[in-house]
């Protein structure tokens, strides 16, 4: 058994435990989900999984709709911060990795309504890649802060790497084309180690 005594010294053990943020952010949920699935596969350990699904299945039904992903659920039940790629590019790859290991109809029919959602306001037909945020959230930005065209290279990392594994699940060419033009809008800016990672995956 673990001896918090032991570890923390009599002196210094905390007075209060650490305060919990019980507010569920999508980015870092959906990342949790990703992680999940792959440690319960590495580590045959099945009851990972299901906490993989349980989380997935709250985001893309109460965290996602017409508008795209939300950035956060409060405890209140208030959803806030729509249109940027950031929520839904790792929404996408955590509703294609789950599909690519469960046949839980959620998780496909989600991905495809998330890249539909981001080939319709978050994608550049003319030149590839995702803008960083097209939002209908007027009181939250100001008019030049609604749509962002910048096309931040990890999360164009992430969607090339979705859409890929998408096509993979599909065989649709609109996801392969979407990655693949992505990743050309990518070349010499993948930038460090972490930024990168995705659109090397995608590569390979």
């Amino acid at each position: 058994a673990f001896d918090e005594d032991r570890y923390y010294g009599k002196a210094d053990r905390p007075k209060e435990k650490p305060r919990i943020e019980r507010t569920i952010y999508l980015d870092w949920n959906a990342q949790a989900v990703i992680a999940l699935l792959d440690a319960s596969r590495r580590l045959s350990e099945p009851t990972l999984k299901e906490m993989a699904k349980k989380t997935l299945h709250l985001l893309l039904t109460e965290m996602f709709d017409e508008g795209g992903a939300y950035h956060y659920l409060s405890p209140e039940g208030i959803k806030g911060v729509q249109g940027n790629l950031l929520d839904n590019a790792w929404l996408l790859l955590a509703a294609t990795e789950a599909a690519s290991v469960d046949r839980d109809p959620l998780f496909l029919s989600g991905a495809k309504r998330i890249a539909a959602f981001t080939f319709s306001k978050l994608y550049d037909w003319e030149s590839g890649g995702f803008f960083e945020r097209n939002s209908t959230d007027t009181s939250l930005y100001s008019p030049e802060e609604i749509l962002v065209t910048d096309r931040p290279p990890e999360e164009n990392g992430i969607m090339a790497y979705a859409l890929a594994r998408l096509y993979e699940l599909t065989e649709d060419p609109l996801y392969l084309l979407g990655s693949l033009r992505t990743m050309g809008r990518l070349k010499g800016e993948v930038g460090t180690l972490d930024r990168g990672y995705y659109a090397v995956q995608a590569a390979k």
